[in-house]
Order: C-alpha cells, then sequence, then structure tokens
C-alpha cells in the first residue's frame, strides 16, 4: 500500500528506487530531518513523494529534506506534498525533478497545516511563489516501455543529462550501472534524473541493484 516509509529517523538517503503501483503513497518522509530523496522513479502511486508528518510529539519537526533528481509519475491524488512550516519545516527544498503532469496538471502541496490539499497546479506558478522547483521540468519522460514495467530512458528522453550532481545519490543507478555518464554532444557528465541513468549499450539481464516496490495486484 506504501511504497518506502521513512519515520521518525533522520541522516538519510533514499535514492535509485523504482517505485510503482502504490494505494498510497510512493515515498513518505515522516517526521524526520536531513533525509535526501534522490534519484528514484516514481509511477501510478496515491501520493508520489510525501515530507510531512506534521505535528508529531516524538519528533517535532520534519527539516532540512532534499527531494531532488526525481520522476515523479502520474499519480491519484498529488505529485509533491511538502510541509513548509517556518518552524518544524524549515529547509525542505525540490529542485532538479520530472514532473509527469495527470490531465495537464502538476499537482504540489506546500503546506504549513495537517491538510493535504493541493494549492499549486502548474510547476511555474510554484516555483514562482516558493522558489522550489526551478530547475524542474514538466513533461513526457519518454520511458522505453512503461506498459511492459521498463522505466528506463530512451534516447531523446528530457530527463537525460537534466539532474544535479550536487547531491550524491551513488555511483550506481537501479540497474547498477555507472551514473554521471557523457551521453550528449557536450561530453561533460552530468547525472540523468531517475532511477535510471542512460546508457547506450544493451543492458545485460543481471538482476537490479536498486528496490522495485510495487504493491501486489
Amino acid at each position: 500500500m506504501v511504497g518506502i516509509f521513512y519515520e521518525i529517523s533522520d541522516d538519510a538517503v533514499i535514492s535509485n528506487n523504482l517505485v510503482t503501483k502504490n494505494k498510497y503513497h510512493g515515498i513518505v518522509v515522516w517526521a524526520s530531518d536531513n533525509v535526501a530523496v534522490l534519484n528514484n522513479t516514481l509511477d501510478i502511486n496515491g501520493f508520489g513523494i510525501v515530507v510531512h508528518g506534521m505535528p508529531r510529539t516524538e519528533h517535532p519537526s520534519v527539516k532540512n529534506n532534499v527531494v531532488m533528481n526525481n520522476i515523479i509519475g502520474e499519480n491519484h491524488s498529488i505529485h509533491l506534498l511538502m510541509c513548509s512550516d517556518s518552524v518544524m519545516g524549515s529547509g525542505n527544498k525540490s529542485n532538479y525533478n520530472l514532473f509527469v503532469p495527470d490531465g495537464g496538471n502538476v499537482k504540489i502541496s506546500w503546506t504549513n497545516t495537517e491538510s493535504y490539499y493541493t494549492n499549486f497546479t502548474d510547476l511555474e506558478s510554484f516555483s514562482t511563489a516558493t522558489q522550489q522547483d526551478k530547475n524542474s521540468l514538466a513533461g513526457n519522460p519518454l520511458w522505453i516501455d512503461k506498459l511492459s514495467g521498463d522505466y528506463s530512458l530512451s534516447a531523446k528522453s528530457p530527463a537525460i543529462d537534466a539532474g544535479t550532481n550536487d547531491v550524491d545519490s551513488g555511483e550506481k543507478d537501479y540497474l547498477g550501472d555507472e551514473r554521471k555518464v557523457s551521453s550528449k554532444i557536450s561530453g561533460v557528465p552530468i547525472i540523468d534524473i531517475g532511477a535510471y541513468e542512460f546508457v547506450l549499450q544493451t543492458h545485460p539481464t543481471a538482476p537490479p541493484i536498486g528496490l522495485h516496490v510495487e504493491a501486489p495486484q
């Protein structure tokens, strides 16, 4: 029902995972500080990424969490939900993500209350109002074959070289391929957005090293 749930713990990295078809939440950071959610691919979940859990007596803050380099696919409710309370939720940041619009909308809840309501429906207005996701994109990630569960990137995907190297999601992607591959004309090694790094060669049939979290059907 929930893909990855991280609760009342601090100082962690959640990276290089494929999280699909969970009824409620894809990735949840709940009443925790200094957690980095990096280079994950999420699709067909209830909520995409949730950073909240306030108020919580045992851990009264959800601060300094980072959501970057993720592909947040179509979700039943909200793509991204983050606590923006100036005290309990200070320092939370989101940027360099690729949002897949649902019905033309990117659904975001940037909230300082307990309510999980959508208060932004497009990336531009959200970025202007909050200064978050200024380098993020909205569009089709051009996965190889979503219907068959292949969420790797095709050669023309906007996710290629669109992430930031300023965060550390590890040296390997979901399939164990090297990160920061020079794949465009510039030759500059920039990390791709999402769990998969684009590679030109055919990938061997070795099992992935990241998690694939999918609700049983």
